[in-house]
């Protein structure tokens, strides 16, 4: 069986610290609760036919899925750090210009993606772009419209 490689995945740190307390509840009351929900609905009668127990069992499946994905998760999670930096970076938060309006935008992981609040994946095609930009440079993005993006402050 070949070797799995673990991918890297850059966090911030309030990103990092709100995994964990996912991870803290998922496997603290979530686990419990959900556990008592098959046990109650077991005791119920037959499992063939019971609807509360196939869909506390499909509960399960799922929160055990999210364990298991946060796990892997913070197993590989590197943490960025918000520093002064002249160059845009994983975690820099961006001041920019496009189609005449300026806005900001934060460059994360992509667990902690929120376009609604300006952050954005750096694995994005806009976040690639911006990627080892400085200010006053200004980067084209093509999808099925093209974008330009003029780097204003690094803050």
């Amino acid at each position: 069986m070949p070797a799995v490689t673990l991918k890297k995945t850059y966090i911030t740190r309030k990103g990092l610290e709100k995994l964990k307390s996912e991870y803290q509840f998922l496997t603290g009351p979530a686990r419990s609760q959900t556990a008592r929900r098959i046990k109650d609905a077991r005791e119920d009668g037959e499992v063939e036919e019971n609807l509360e127990y196939k869909a506390a069992l499909q509960e399960w499946d799922l929160l055990e899925n999210r364990v298991s994905e946060l796990e892997l998760l913070l197993k590989c999670a590197v943490t960025v750090e918000k520093r002064r930096s002249t160059k845009v970076e994983v975690g820099s938060t961006v001041f920019v210009e496009a189609e005449g309006e300026r806005f900001d935008l934060t460059l994360v992981g992509s667990e902690e993606v929120d376009p609604a609040k300006g952050l954005i994946s750096y694995e994005s095609l806009v976040g690639e772009a911006l990627l080892g930009t400085k200010p006053g440079d200004t980067v084209i993005v093509s999808c099925s419209i093209k974008t330009t993006y003029k780097i204003i402050a690094i803050k």
